[in-house]
């Protein structure tokens, strides 16, 4: 499995990566989208392509960009990815897909017309013998392409088109807006169900000032990543993944208002429940499961305390009585 990254020079022209143009001399089945999240829906399609490369005799590439198209660029602060490039490039991997083309979205790319996308890209760059695509699919300068657009081409190259109707949850169309504007809420159990696995967040654990553990609650601490969407402030059941071991936790993602003044980076702060683990430098994976409660400000540390006990208490009531949280994660490693 390879993953592919394209780049511009200062003159705006694409710089084609070493090897490129000998990795698909039969020709390959082309997977168009963004894949935010890598959600169910997407997954769908990708199952498709798969069938349609190997009738074909070709191999499976998906096209995504290592930027945000303007289209994606979202109301809520940033760009509120469900996923980093990083991660949606492992997850296109694990799907099964041999091949994922980066391309960088750039003033040229943004303004190109969709007919010159296909010819170019698709056509040209991709050797696109399948095309798979969702029914909504829209693509060139303004949007102006759509799934008639790509049928049409394709019909006049001889490549087969294939469009995929969207998947649909409680009579819905999973979309990574949904999903995203879920996380944003803290509901993370339409989340999961829609992407059809655990929300994460991944990081190597910083050094902190250590409050935790002097209030006798000792945390991991990750940063967010730049440009994921960041959860609904608050407190979290959670399980904590350190290599191939996983651990009830339970997370508290803000920016800790009782402790910090004008802090502008949100932490996400885990605690193992009933194990003491030495983390600082390990990357750590946390899976926010649901919300206790929101994140606020207390008066006195000696306040804290006692909430962060309670919270505790209901998190490790959670979690006993939900073990099957635990198996199905262990079962995804």
């Amino acid at each position: 499995m390879k993953t592919w990254a394209f780049r511009e020079n200062a003159e705006g022209e694409l710089l084609i990566p070493d090897g490129f143009s000998q990795a698909f001399p039969s020709g390959s089945a082309v997977a168009l989208g963004y894949f935010d999240g890598v959600h169910r829906g997407h997954r769908k399609l990708f199952s498709q392509l798969k069938t349609a490369a190997r009738l074909k005799g070709v191999k499976t590439v998906a096209h995504t960009f290592s930027n945000t198209p303007k289209s994606k660029v979202f109301s809520t602060g940033g760009d509120g990815l469900i996923t980093t490039l990083s991660e949606r490039c492992s997850l296109i991997h694990a799907a099964g897909i041999e091949d994922v083309a980066v391309f960088p979205f750039s003033d040229s790319l943004s303004s190109m017309k969709a007919i010159d996308f296909l010819d170019e890209y698709v056509g040209r760059l991709l050797k696109a013998t399948v095309v798979v695509a969702g029914e909504d699919y829209h693509f060139g300068a303004n949007r102006e392409g759509n799934s008639s657009f790509l049928i049409d081409w394709a019909k006049h190259l001889g490549i087969e088109a294939i469009l995929v109707p969207a998947e649909m949850h409680e009579g819905r169309v999973i979309s990574s807006s949904w999903i995203r504007n879920s996380i944003l809420e803290g509901d993370m159990d339409t989340a999961s169900k829609l992407l059809g696995r655990p929300v994460v967040y991944e990081g190597e654990v910083m050094v902190g000032r250590g409050l935790g553990g002097t209030l006798g609650f000792p945390t991991a601490n990750i940063g967010i990543p730049s440009g994921k969407v960041n959860p609904a402030f608050g407190v979290y059941i959670s399980l904590m993944q350190v290599g191939g071991e996983i651990y009830r936790s339970i997370s508290n993602i803000g920016l800790r208002p009782t402790v910090t003044e004008g802090e502008g980076h949100p932490l996400i702060e885990t605690m193992a429940l009933g194990v003491t683990l030495k983390l600082y430098g390990e990357k750590i994976s946390v899976y926010p499961i649901r919300r206790i409660r929101e994140e606020q400000r207390f008066t006195s540390l000696s306040d804290l305390r006692n909430q962060i006990r309670s919270d505790v208490d209901i998190a490790t009531a959670f979690h006993n009585d939900h073990p099957d949280y635990s198996i199905f994660l262990t079962d995804m490693l």
